[in-house]
């Protein structure tokens, strides 16, 4: 991406707030996916700027040159740097997914195994946790294990706490069941 806005199929993003950082965690993400229509970068983590694709999918891109730390434009400056690890992944990943290979630093992936989840209870709170690498998985809850739908616990949201995601929740007298899925 660059911000040469005007050039047909370029996102017009001002990247401009990039230039003199170090150590930065890069990640754009295209999910063409009619409920999400989205092109996002993010730095360290958090969404810096976005823009709709429109109609546009991947597969309508024309890719002559793939080119990484320097520009189709001669005039543009190179990367004064270098790049430590670069990713493609297949799909788009969540922000929960972003936020961990952030968390998680260089050289260590996201997993696709099944986590163990982990729990500890403290006073009337129910700790719930698994690693950090299972982003992708999210916690469901039911009140009977043969019966009824598998719900998603959306509140409170994980945290990243150390090396794992947490969620703590109230115990409430009520049997619950709590299982992980991706």
């Amino acid at each position: 991406m660059n911000d040469r806005a005007g050039n047909s199929g370029e996102t017009g993003f001002n990247l401009g707030h990039l230039l003199g950082q170090t150590n930065l965690h890069l990640v754009a993400v295209f999910n063409p996916a009619p409920a999400r229509r989205f092109l996002g970068l993010y730095t360290n983590g958090v969404l810096a700027a976005s823009t709709s694709t429109g109609a546009k999918h991947i597969a309508s891109i024309v890719d002559v040159f793939s080119l990484l730390g320097r520009s189709l434009w001669s005039t543009d400056p190179g990367l004064n740097g270098s790049i430590d690890e670069f990713r493609i992944y297949d799909g788009a990943l969540s922000t929960n997914q972003i936020a961990a290979t952030q968390a998680l630093g260089p050289h260590e992936v996201l997993s696709i195994s099944s986590p163990n989840l982990n729990f500890s209870v403290a006073d009337s709170d129910l700790t719930l946790s698994w690693p950090l690498p299972a982003a992708g998985f999210g916690l469901v809850t039911r009140t009977n294990l043969s019966l009824g739908d598998w719900v998603p616990v959306t509140s409170p949201a994980p945290q990243i706490v150390g090396d794992h995601w947490q969620i703590t929740v109230p115990i409430s007298g009520d049997t619950q069941f709590f299982r992980l899925v991706q």
